[in-house]
């Protein structure tokens, strides 16, 4: 009886500790089970949130599919409306009763824009520009600003300090017309950031809140009763460029244009004419960055001393000025006329990464692709910058810089189109006064025409004095036009080379610009230099 009574109490001891170790087994997967669900549940949500994840590629996939919807029932609508017009045009009219019929009334709305007409529709707040062959551009997207004129306030109400964190806002053509007022009033934003937050295009409807409005009509020169549209086109008065004074008020803050366009500018001054008209900067803080604008700048009406004009800034002083690029058709009479900016006046300024499409017409001196004239004792460098726009001047002018008199890097960069002058007239720089410092050019070439009656050449035209250091290697121009490269100077010394037409269609100088990027230089940082491959066009490009 004893002996039986130990072995059950053996035996519930072992069965309460495998009982216990169950338990312990048990407790344990579960805990194992919780954090491995926990991980994937993590793994999950980053899989369908994160950048380039489920639910935001089904996002666009989305997007994607509404868009190609959106223009197949706008092509369909503008086949329509070209059908029932007798003379195969598009009517405004016929187009929207044809998109009306496509999605429903009051779903689309059609509005003629000079030559083209534009089409929002109205629940994905898309639209598009039609031109009057029927063609369907791209998708924009129109925004609507609650408080349009007021930069202070963001598009939705929001209050903006104006700080890095919390930068002005533009959101519509008011909101930019609004900057100029503020800065030639007297605000120059010094300390300030503003941002570009959308395209703007000054001939469309949808880049205003209130085409019609007249609010700014005293500021911009009218009698207080023409619209805003009105007021800056062609027939008006134009925008006032953002800081109107060369010496006492310009712009001091930071502007962003986040990769925007502004596009249809019409600007028509006696000088500073450009969309900033003048700025200072902080070279180490502050920039004008990241912006396209297109359009038209006319300067030197009624003025017996016009000054400067550009495509992007008018006047600079201590700028950086980075991934910019203009589509500005200049022409006039200015001390000064640049693609990118007219005159570079005290400090230093630094151009990177921009480029000039536009054309240029100048009947006075200091004429570039790049910058009309950089002064004396003034440092600019240029970096991965290219002119492709056709340059006309009398005296000084130059497929990058009409006239230098400070100290000038220019480094990658290259030149493509016409240059046309009087005198004084090269591929790159026009002409070197003799109150220059130094002068380095390292990775570029020009390959554009120079038509001039005297001191001209492929690079630079005229050097106003031997004592000049001009600092060059692996720069080429093309031997066809007939140029030495350096007027009056032995090429040897510059160490630039001249091109047969039948030499720059392959990879030689493709090789030798990339190598020379590689190649180290004391006092010289060629970490931002971009590679170089050929082009469709025959010629380097940027890769």
């Amino acid at each position: 009886m004893i002996l039986y009574m130990k072995i059950k109490s053996i035996r519930k001891n072992l069965e309460m500790k495998e009982v216990q170790e169950q338990k312990g087994i048990t407790l344990l997967a579960l805990a194992i089970t919780i954090i491995v669900l926990l991980i994937l549940a993590g793994i999950t949500i980053g899989v369908l949130t994160g950048d380039n994840r489920i639910i935001n590629n089904t996002k666009t996939a989305k997007e994607e599919t509404e868009i190609a919807n959106e223009k197949e029932i706008l092509e369909k609508a503008t086949v329509e409306a070209m059908g029932k017009n007798k003379y195969g045009n598009i009517e405004e009219t016929e187009l929207q009763n044809a998109l009306n019929q496509e999605t429903g009334d009051g779903k689309a709305e059609a509005v003629e824009v000079g030559d083209e007409f534009e089409v929002l529709f109205k629940e994905s707040n898309r639209y598009y520009i039609v031109d009057k062959d029927g063609n369907v551009g791209e998708m924009n997207e129109y925004y609507e600003d609650k408080n349009p004129g007021d930069i202070t306030i963001g598009k939705d109400g929001e209050k903006l300090e104006g700080s890095k964190e919390q930068p002005y806002e533009i959101w519509c053509i008011e909101d930019l017309v609004k900057l100029s007022e503020m800065v030639n009033n007297g605000d120059t934003l010094s300390g300030k950031y503003v941002v570009l937050k959308t395209d703007l295009n000054f001939n469309s409807n949808f880049s205003y809140m209130n085409p019609n409005t007249t609010e700014f009509d005293v500021y911009l020169g009218g009698d207080g009763n023409i619209s805003l549209k009105s007021q800056l086109s062609e027939d008006g008065k134009g925008f006032m460029p953002i800081g109107k004074d060369v010496y006492n008020i310009a712009f001091r803050g930071d502007f962003d244009g986040q990769n925007h366009s502004i596009k249809n500018i019409y600007i028509n001054k006696g000088a500073n004419a450009g969309l900033f008209g003048a700025v200072y900067g902080d070279i180490n803080t502050k920039k004008i960055a990241n912006l396209t604008v297109e359009g038209q700048v006319i300067v030197g009406k009624g003025e017996s001393n016009p000054l400067h004009a550009g495509g992007i800034i008018s006047w600079a002083k201590n700028v950086l000025i980075e991934n910019c690029h203009s589509e500005v058709n200049i022409k006039g009479s200015a001390y000064g006329m640049g693609g990118i900016v007219g005159m570079c006046q005290y400090d230093k300024t630094e151009i990177k990464n921009c480029t000039n499409k536009g054309s240029i017409e100048n009947l006075k001196s200091n004429t570039g692709g790049i910058i009309g004239g950089v002064q004396t004792g003034i440092q600019v460098n240029i970096v991965n910058t290219y002119n492709d726009g056709t340059i006309k001047g009398d005296n000084s002018v130059g497929g990058f810089i009409g006239e230098i008199g400070g100290t000038v890097n220019i480094y990658n960069c290259y030149q493509l189109k016409e240059v046309t002058g009087n005198i004084r007239v090269g591929g790159i720089i026009g002409r070197i006064n003799s109150n220059s410092n130094n002068v380095i050019l390292r990775n570029i070439y020009n390959v554009g025409s120079i038509n001039c009656n005297s001191s001209k050449g492929g690079i630079i035209g005229t050097l106003n004095s031997d004592s000049i250091n001009i600092n060059s290697n692996n720069v080429y121009y093309k031997k066809e036009n007939g140029l030495t490269g350096i007027y009056n100077k032995d090429d040897s010394k510059f160490n630039i080379t001249g091109y047969g037409e039948e030499e720059w269609d392959s990879n030689d100088i493709v090789q030798k610009l990339n190598s020379g990027r590689e190649t180290q230089e004391e006092g010289i940082d060629k970490s931002e230099w971009k590679r170089w491959k050929l082009g469709e066009n025959g010629y380097p490009i940027f890769e």
